[in-house]
């Protein structure tokens, strides 16, 4: 099954992501604060699930840097639903946006 990387600033976000994933077998990594991130590792999941909307570093910031160490999608899942914000989500080197709820 696959690793999975999962970043958000909400835990009950996070909680209800490693839930699902977990019974599907995936090995899911939750983590609520982006700068604990140790982007030396990130290449070590298989997909990245990243919150746009968060404290101190954003997710947009966040995908910049993690495009230019991993090669697994990465993808967007955030309130912010304006057309703009999955253009410029899909021109940092996104692979998908998902909108909340979800």
């Amino acid at each position: 099954m696959a690793s999975i990387l999962a970043i958000d600033d909400e835990l009950a976000i996070l909680d209800m992501i490693q839930s699902i994933l977990s019974k599907d077998g995936h090995t899911v990594t939750g983590i609520s604060d982006p700068r604990s991130l140790d982007l030396t590792r990130a290449n070590m999941y298989d997909l990245i699930l990243l919150d746009i909307m968060m404290p101190d570093i954003d997710g947009y910031t966040l995908c910049k840097k993690l495009r230019n160490q991993v090669d697994c999608p990465i993808i967007f899942l955030t309130a912010k639903s304006e057309e703009n914000s999955l253009v410029n989500g899909l021109e940092l080197g996104a692979d998908d946006y998902i909108c909340k709820p979800f």
